[in-house]
């Protein structure tokens, strides 16, 4: 239903237009009837104090016009500039009025309304009558600008427009007056426009409105008041979206006896939030999001339907051209023409772009209906192999071969690249395990574990390496599947569940001596002896390591029978036997350096500092650490860094040195904060504890 409404003086005919409301200044109090009743307005106090200062009655070189309030469908762009009007009337700025048009730009093409008929419907509202309208739609806008330029300042709201060709006819000649643009575009091709894009409402905002809104209802609705972690969770779900608030608001104040617990568990499940979050016609998420995806020319609309196959939270530039299957540099100006159509939003770094929560789930939704989707799936798990891969053989020691033309250029680039892609990485093991494609599944998780392993990520190796056992077994790959049962222990352990970590390394032995792969055997021998070490239980961890060195040196494995001997030695230390753990540890010393293992030569010559302390030999401890310490640094592990820096701080401290004992365990302690995972926080919490003993 359309409404117009005139107030204040009539100097002429009015001839009202489609969602035209005028107001002018009656004698004396200015009318602010023009604009529609303001909606439940909460925060923005950022954006609000901008647009406030931009409507202020100052002209200078500087003045800017015309302000083009972007974003998402939903995000408060209408409430926010009527706000803004409303402020302005009221303090007299706008003496001229306030003329307000809805330009419905995502209406079908029919029912838009184009700059020549909202002139023409302004025109008449201003007192032209409709003889006196000029057919020309260029005539127009120029009898438009004469008739601003004698009029007193006036406010023009073009709300809901598409495009710069829908508003850029009503502009005014003159730096009296201002314009304040509301569209779901980000109109950078408006000539002098000041640009200004809104975000979701912050949490603490977002719960404030739903409050608001349903006191609105009913003064003594105290439902959010009463549960507000449920209210949290609700506006969470609700992705701070003030459309999908309003809409949740109305749902609960339609029926007082639904608790906002239910509501947000009613939300909870993605394939029914979007479903759930529909009240009426008007007033409805889906129906919203609707009118911004059938603006789309029809290649844009593949692209967002795609880019929500993708699992992660945001996707890089180069898997978008996967999924599309077209090159990258064909892909960058359908994606900055999401990005201008609040679509899709910028994400962590340049190349690479989130959605909205809501509209993701409606992105998803079109693309399940989509019979190119399964391609797709395929392509995007293709490249994600692809690189995962080209990034896990720079991690390895020794490495292993890279391709013929290597993705990366060294082990930083490629941990940048993973870092950046970790959630995507995480999340592709589901979308091959549910898509059926067993094989991806099982190839990324065993591809991860070295970098999972390296960043201390232990709960994203728990989640990928246990999907990946399941679909190991689907695929009856026994091997692969013990693999997984080895790197689920290590997690285990990791993470201080070390019955866990125990069992997981027992099932691998035993398949392994089932299919007769003695290395395999050897790997999960070497870490049930690591977890029998952190148990305490010194010979169990000594048995279990000598059962592995024999394998591996039948076997002719000189790498695992270094780490074997670092683990063994380590034990034999434990016990006392100082002499039969330095002559483990230089065993292995010598071959990380035959083999050029610098990271596990680091670890040796770390240990090696221990031991010489436990004999009371502290220079010598101190001159291992420092030869240590330097081998972490160079190659980028944080991890040994910091594990070495307290032995050295510990070193410092039976040696009497108490202010070198604080400075390396408060550096020790300064880099494990900055490490992610629960191992790295029991390893701070423990040099805390350290510390408070000897500062």
């Amino acid at each position: 239903m359309t409404h117009n409404a005139f107030s204040g003086k009539l100097f002429g005919n009015v001839v009202q237009g489609r969602d035209i409301t005028l107001s002018l200044p009656p004698a004396p109090p200015v009318a602010v009837a023009g604009l529609p009743a303001q909606p439940v307005f909460v925060g923005r106090e950022r954006e609000l104090a901008l647009l406030i200062a931009a409507l202020r009655p100052v002209v200078s070189e500087q003045t800017v016009v015309v302000w083009s309030l972007g974003g998402l469908a939903g995000i408060g762009k209408t409430a926010l500039a009527v706000r803004a009007a409303r402020t302005a009337l009221h303090e007299g700025w706008f003496p001229g009025g306030v003329v307000m048009v809805n330009m419905r730009g995502y209406d079908l093409p029919g029912e838009r309304v184009s700059a020549s008929a909202a002139l023409a419907s302004l025109l008449g509202a201003l007192g032209v009558t409709g003889q006196h309208v000029p057919a020309d739609a260029e005539d127009r806008a120029r009898l438009w600008r004469s008739v601003l330029a004698e009029r007193e300042r006036t406010l023009i709201l073009a709300d809901n427009a598409s495009s710069v060709d829908q508003v850029r006819p009503l502009l005014p000649g003159t730096a009296e007056h201002r314009v304040v643009i509301t569209s779901r575009h980000r109109l950078a091709d408006l000539e002098g426009a000041r640009l200004f894009d809104l975000d979701v409402l912050p949490f603490p905002e977002a719960v404030a409105m739903l409050a608001d809104e349903l006191a609105t209802s009913d003064p003594d609705d105290g439902r959010v008041r009463d549960d507000p972690g449920s209210a949290d969770v609700l506006v969470r779900l609700c992705g701070g979206l003030p459309l999908a608030i309003r809409v949740a608001a109305a749902l609960l104040a339609s029926d007082p006896a639904r608790s906002v617990a239910e509501m947000a568990n009613d939300l909870a499940e993605d394939h029914r939030r979007l479903e759930e979050l529909h009240y009426s016609g008007s007033l409805a998420v889906r129906a919203a999001f609707d009118l911004s995806y059938r603006h789309l020319e029809d290649s844009h609309a593949r692209l967002f339907r795609l880019i929500a196959v993708n699992p992660g939270p945001e996707i890089g530039v180069d898997a978008v051209a996967a999924l599309v299957g077209s090159e990258v540099s064909e892909v960058k100006r359908p994606v900055r023409e999401l990005v201008r159509a609040n679509l899709l939003q910028p994400g962590s770094a340049s190349g690479r772009w989130r959605m909205h929560d809501l509209l993701r789930l409606y992105a998803a939704e079109a693309a399940a209906k989509d019979p190119e989707r399964e391609a797709a799936v395929v392509r995007l798990l293709d490249h994600y192999r692809t690189w995962n891969y080209a990034a896990s053989v720079t991690f390895v020691e020794p490495p292993l071969p890279a391709a013929e033309h290597p993705v990366f250029v060294d082990r930083f680039e490629a941990l940048k690249w993973v870092d950046a892609e970790r959630a995507n990485l995480v999340t592709a093991v589901s979308l091959a395990f549910t898509s059926g494609r067993y094989s991806d599944a099982v190839g990324l998780s065993l591809e991860m574990h070295e970098y999972l392993f390296l960043r201390n990520h232990w709960d994203d190796a728990l989640a990928v390496h246990d999907l990946a056992q399941v679909a190991a077994r689907l695929l009856g790959d026994r091997r692969s599947e013990a693999l997984l049962l080895n790197y689920s222990g290590t997690a285990h352990r990791r993470s201080g569940h070390l019955d866990e970590a125990l069992a997981c390394h027992q099932q691998a032995a035993a398949i392994f001596q089932e299919l007769g792969d003695l290395d395999g055997e050897g790997l999960a021998l070497h870490y049930g002896g690591k977890v029998h070490r952190d148990l305490g239980d010194w010979q169990a961890s000594i048995d279990s390591c000598r059962r592995a060195l024999l394998i591996f040196a039948e076997t002719g494995r000189r790498f695992e029978e270094g780490a074997v001997l670092f683990n063994l030695a380590v034990a034999l230390g434990a016990l006392g036997r100082f002499s039969e753990a330095v002559e483990c540890h230089l065993r292995d010393l010598e071959i990380c350096r035959s083999l050029g293992f610098r990271s596990a030569e680091g670890r040796t010559l770390n240990q090696l500092g221990v031991l010489h302390r436990k004999a009371g030999r502290f220079a010598d401890a101190v001159e291992h650490h420092r030869q240590s310490l330097l081998i972490p640094r160079e190659g980028g592990d944080p991890n040994g860094e910091a594990d070495t820096l307290v032995d050295l701080g510990i070193t410092y401290r039976d040696w009497g040195r108490v202010p070198e004992a604080i400075d390396c365990l408060r550096k020790g302690l300064e880099v494990y904060e900055r490490l992610p995972g629960s191992g790295p926080a029991i390893l701070a919490a423990e040099v805390r504890e350290l510390l408070s003993t000897i500062e």
